[in-house]
């Protein structure tokens, strides 16, 4: 019960001290593996099951559950494609439609340096919280704070993977999925904002 209770109280101070993070959770794996799975997606779902802890997007306050089973599963590649754009490019541009369901969203993302800025319409996400999110503004914050983020969702996708049987030889774009999470240097600090409540 008390590290239930810890748990709980963690995940509600990510929210007020974080102006964007991932929250990992612990997913259980199937431990299956279907021989006929070539892509990423197919992988991760069949590797994930549906009836487990689902990972957190944390936007300014508000938490953005994310199914590793189907959503992460569907999303993976538009990550791994942004977060190659970040490493290689000191300033640019990008704009990503996010193409699931339960976590359908445009990002407008502009950096120079070290500084980035995303302008996000939210459609749709699990929560219904996609008017909350969308009166919340730009998010602003550095670069390298956003993408450090990343490199524990990218590592429990590996640990699943591999825990199911697939690697790199097996799996398309398996290799790219390890070259980005080893080319991310760490996780980030923790900013300030208490502007907006934790939501759940």
């Amino acid at each position: 019960m008390a590290i239930l209770l810890s748990k709980y109280i963690y995940i509600y101070l990510l929210g007020i001290i974080m102006k964007f993070g991932i929250q990992v959770s612990n997913p259980k794996f199937s431990g299956l593996k279907d021989p006929e799975d070539k892509t990423l997606d197919e992988c991760i779902e069949t590797s994930f099951l549906f009836n487990t802890e689902t990972a957190f997007i944390v936007w300014l306050g508000v938490f953005i559950p994310l199914h590793y089973k189907y959503t992460i599963s569907t999303i993976l590649l538009d990550i791994l494609m942004m977060l190659q754009v970040l490493l290689d490019k000191q300033d640019g541009d990008l704009d990503i439609t996010w193409p699931s369901n339960d976590f359908n969203a445009q990002w407008n993302m502009s950096w120079q340096g070290n500084s980035l800025t995303i302008n996000a319409q939210w459609v749709s996400v699990i929560g219904k919280t996609e008017n909350l999110l969308n009166n919340l503004g730009a998010l602003k914050l550095s670069k390298s704070e956003f993408i450090g983020e990343w490199k524990p969702l990218l590592e429990m996708i590996i640990v699943g993977l591999n825990k199911c049987g697939y690697n790199e030889s097996n799996v398309r774009n398996f290799k790219k999925l390890k070259e980005i999470h080893s080319r991310i240097e760490g996780t980030t600090n923790r900013i300030m904002d208490v502007r907006v409540p934790p939501h759940y």
